[in-house]
């Protein structure tokens, strides 16, 4: 049984650092001077993680996010939000998407209409 925390422990410490490198890769995208990016990168790696490893690693999103706005160098409090908001873009869909039956694969057309309408 001592396997599983430690699988968990690794399982989110890789998901924080592909959410990382992600940003980095999106914020390298964004307008000269700014952080606005065109597409953010880290909430697609969220989502998709959070659907294949499981809700519970949503401490991952937190780190990951926590990074980029340590990274970004905001307020406490931007920084809070923006944690925050990027935990609930992934925690919330994925747990929708499990509640639709818990489908992980997209092979039926009903999957793929319920993704994009919470996406929408």
């Amino acid at each position: 049984m001592a396997a599983f925390p430690i699988r968990g422990l690794v399982e989110v410490l890789a998901l924080a650092a592909v959410y990382l490198l992600a940003a980095r890769v999106a914020l390298s995208l964004a307008a000269e001077k700014s952080h606005i990016c065109p597409v953010w990168l880290p909430s697609g790696v969220a989502l998709g993680g959070l659907l294949l490893l499981g809700v519970s690693r949503w401490p991952a999103v937190v780190l990951g996010a926590a990074g980029v706005a340590y990274a970004m160098d905001v307020t406490p409090g931007v920084g809070l939000s923006v944690v925050l908001g990027a935990t609930l873009e992934a925690v919330l869909p994925a747990l929708l998407f499990r509640r639709m039956e818990g489908a992980r694969e997209l092979h039926r057309v009903r999957d793929v209409a319920w993704l994009g309408a919470g996406a929408g």
